[in-house]
């Protein structure tokens, strides 16, 4: 999976053409640390993308999770709030600005999000293996 152009990487995560085959997502990290808190953005074949911040120590565990129906052609995008107290939403990054081939950044800040898996599942988020033969890309 190697992208030198923003542009290729919307159309890839628009398309379905972002996950290789027999997987329903692509999931990166971001990697700046030291940091209290690990977060993960998964592209799913659908179209769909998911947000989630995990807490490390004694209380490790998923700390907010959000959905984000797909990417705007200027890489923006709007995740919804799921009714929790704390959504995490400021959280969120909220526009795709630079992509390379080391890995992603948002909203033009120095964090990178770097590739760490392709998903043959993720059933925790809906998606069991060979799900992705049911959902169409939006």
């Amino acid at each position: 999976m190697q992208f030198s152009k923003k542009e290729d990487f919307i159309t890839a995560c628009r398309t379905g053409g972002l996950c290789p085959k027999h997987t329903v997502g692509v999931r990166f990290e971001r990697s700046m640390f030291p940091r209290r808190f690990r977060d993960m953005i998964t592209f799913y074949r659908d179209g769909r993308i998911r947000f989630e911040r995990y807490c490390f120590g004694e209380a490790a565990g998923l700390v907010c999770g959000l959905w984000a129906s797909g990417i705007e052609n200027d890489g923006a995008l709007h995740f919804q709030p799921e009714g929790r107290h704390y959504s995490g939403l400021e959280n969120a990054p909220a526009r795709l600005t630079e992509v390379s081939a080391q890995g992603l950044r948002f909203d033009n800040t120095k964090d990178l999000w770097f590739f760490q898996e392709a998903l043959r599942s993720d059933p925790k988020n809906g998606y069991r293996r060979f799900s992705f033969f049911h959902r169409q890309p939006h």
